[in-house]
């Protein structure tokens, strides 16, 4: 029996051209599943964001406090979502203001604070390192991101000014 009849089959059973898409899609099918299986996870990492909460009254800047845990009201049942690390700064709020000329310039509110602290997300996050956006459930932020952080001492507004992943303490 000869490997190839006149019409170009294989065996007289199958056409040569349609075997090599055949092996081709299967080829590719391996590849993806494999690429698949070996897709690099890091995990066990806990994702820790600074936020900014500005021009805040002066007894609710001075109750944020290191250990506190707090909540977004979006997400409440889900119990709490960070806990403040660290008070990374807290100065005078800045303010824009209409100088005697008529130009806006930029000042200093010498009652109301602007608040810069470290929130750690309570939760391992599963990061991929292709990813750009860090998916937290039930919260997933980027920098420039604002949302509402709550406990029962106060209620902020927030904005995140930068982010970083720490390996989870054993």
């Amino acid at each position: 029996m000869a490997w190839m009849d006149e019409k170009g089959r294989l065996f007289g059973f199958i056409n040569i051209f349609d075997l090599l898409v055949l092996l081709l899609v299967v080829a590719g099918v391996a590849l993806l599943f494999k690429a698949m299986i070996d897709r690099p996870k890091q995990v066990g990492l806990i994702r820790e964001i600074t936020v900014e909460a500005g021009d805040l009254k002066p007894e609710i800047a001075e109750n944020i406090q290191a250990g506190d845990l707090v909540y977004n009201p979006k997400y409440i049942r889900n119990g709490p979502i960070a806990e403040v690390t660290e008070i990374l700064d807290k100065q005078p709020a800045l303010k824009i203001t209409v100088d005697q000329m008529g130009n806006q310039v930029l000042s200093r509110n010498p009652v109301n604070k602007d608040v810069k602290f470290a929130l750690r997300f309570v939760e391992p996050v599963e990061v991929r390192p292709t990813k750009m956006l860090f998916h937290q459930r039930p919260l997933s932020v980027r920098v420039g991101d604002e949302f509402t952080v709550m406990n029962h001492k106060y209620s902020l507004d927030v904005q995140v000014v930068s982010q970083k992943l720490l390996p989870v303490a054993p």
